[in-house]
């Protein structure tokens, strides 16, 4: 598929690919997992992978530590989607493109989203690996994935 279709057909082609090839359709949560934390996807059951190059319209990252992959399977008594890597708008890509993947994990269901980043280097008093919840963010990039006309099709 071209890159100049639709964002929802591009989000409706890539979701039916990883509902098919992942056997992804009923996921409940969604993880996406930036630099350092793929191996966090090793603790998945049942696990089946498939490489974002290997999916259709799928963004691929450029920046070590961002593998391109997306895994499906148990996480304890829940079906989960794991995005080990994300993409940047510092690789060029637009807002639109950087929410690609958690338009396509809604379009499979997914209820809940996970995004991890490196949130602790804005805080000094953090250790290494601590978990910080974020609860809201400021935008200082300009941009948003909310911009221009609104497709119905893919939500309010």
């Amino acid at each position: 598929m071209k890159l100049a279709a639709s964002l929802y057909d591009r989000v409706l082609a890539a979701a039916g690919a990883v509902g098919h090839q992942l056997d992804a359709q009923g996921a409940e949560v969604a993880v996406i997992l930036g630099s350092g934390l793929a191996t966090a996807a090793d603790r998945l059951d049942k696990a089946r992978a498939i490489a974002y190059a290997g999916l259709p319209c799928f963004p691929e990252p450029t920046v070590a530590g961002h593998p391109g992959r997306i895994l499906c399977g148990q996480w304890g008594d829940k079906k989960v989607l794991i995005f080990c890597g994300r993409i940047h708008s510092y690789e060029g890509y637009p807002a639109a493109e950087i929410a690609f993947p958690v338009r396509v994990a809604a379009t499979l269901g997914v209820q809940t989203l996970i995004v991890t980043n490196v949130a602790g280097g804005i805080e000094p008093a953090y250790a290494v690996g601590e978990i910080v919840a974020i609860r809201d963010h400021i935008n200082m990039t300009g941009t948003s994935p909310l911009v221009g006309p609104n497709d119905e099709r893919l939500g309010p």
